[in-house]
């Protein structure tokens, strides 16, 4: 579930801030700008955002999988009066190293559908749009982050667990 929830927050977040950047850079006419100095705005923009969001969400989901631990173990320890032993056994026991990475590997694939979606609708605004094209961009890449997210999780834990 950490995956999807990192992914869900971090993408509305950072989704929101990739379109609107490049949907901004467009209506400006600063990629018209590159493309004139012979520089190719997808390598200098676009891939450098797609790298990043890649690599930083399965980073972001193992923090959030360490953070969920801790919780669980505070939990269970001083509001259930579990033993801390019994504990840290059913979760050596219960845990499994696939879990861990199916859950690294969500983060990824997410990542980078994230980044690719939320690029894709910053991109694709006319300047004819104006303001109101970098709004609508920017909804659409949250929306469909969001949403892409969730299907791609069904998706991966099914082909994952079976």
């Amino acid at each position: 579930l950490y995956p999807v929830m990192a992914a869900v927050v971090c993408g509305a977040r950072i989704g929101a801030n990739l379109a609107a950047s490049l949907a901004n850079m467009k209506i400006s006419e600063q990629i018209e700008a590159l493309e004139v100095m012979a520089v190719d705005p997808l390598s200098y923009l676009v891939s450098p955002r797609l790298w990043a969001v890649t690599i930083a969400l399965p980073l972001l989901c193992g923090y959030a999988d360490v953070v969920g631990l801790a919780a669980s173990y505070v939990g269970a320890v001083y509001q259930l009066d579990l033993d801390p032993g019994s504990f840290i056994t059913q979760v050596q026991e219960q845990v499994r190293l696939v879990d861990i990475g199916a859950g690294l590997f969500k983060g990824l694939i997410m990542g980078w559908l994230v980044a690719v979606i939320s690029c894709f609708h910053g991109y694709s605004v006319a300047k004819r749009d104006g303001a109101e094209g970098v709004g609508v961009a920017t909804n659409l890449a949250i929306v469909h982050g969001a949403v892409m997210c969730i299907v791609v999780n069904l998706f991966l834990s099914w082909m994952i667990y079976g």
